[in-house]
């Protein structure tokens, strides 16, 4: 058994083992862990983090528009929110995959700790579905100047 073992580890398939183990809540830690250290290592801040459900959502959708609340044209990354919870025009990172996004726009079903993630073709967001996550709300570093050149 113990040979087994390190062959697995030895031949990488260890991680896939471990993560196969691994509960629900050990997996969100680990995501959350690897977020804020891509977020610090690219010169964000973690604000706030907000437990949220996401629905993807797109343009091609009969009655989207291709413009936001905010007046800009929505691409990859514009998130619809409720203002009352976050904030127009807020840097956001969010978990499961969909990364670097922005508050762009509003929505009638967007109450509460819900969003809408964009996406270019609506096949792309029926394939995203609904799922659980976190929200990052994020912000610049401000970098320090200094005197010297």
């Amino acid at each position: 058994m113990l040979v087994c073992l390190f062959f697995l580890c030895s031949n990488g398939w260890g991680n896939q083992v471990l993560a196969a183990k691994m509960s629900a809540s050990q997996k969100a830690k680990a995501e959350d862990a690897q977020i804020r250290a891509k977020l610090a290592k690219a010169g964000w801040r973690v604000d706030r983090v907000i437990p949220v459900t996401m629905t993807g959502y797109s343009s091609e959708t009969p009655g989207m528009s291709d413009k936001g609340t905010c007046e800009t044209k929505l691409g990859k990354g514009s998130v619809s929110v409720d203002p009352k919870v976050i904030k127009l025009w807020s840097h956001l990172y969010v978990s499961g995959g969909y990364g670097y996004g922005q508050a762009l726009d509003t929505g009638l079903a967007i109450q509460g700790a819900k969003i809408d993630l964009w996406f270019k073709t609506e096949e792309e967001a029926i394939q995203f579905g609904r799922r659980s996550g976190n929200v990052y709300l994020i912000s610049r570093v401000s970098r320090k100047r200094s005197n010297h050149h």
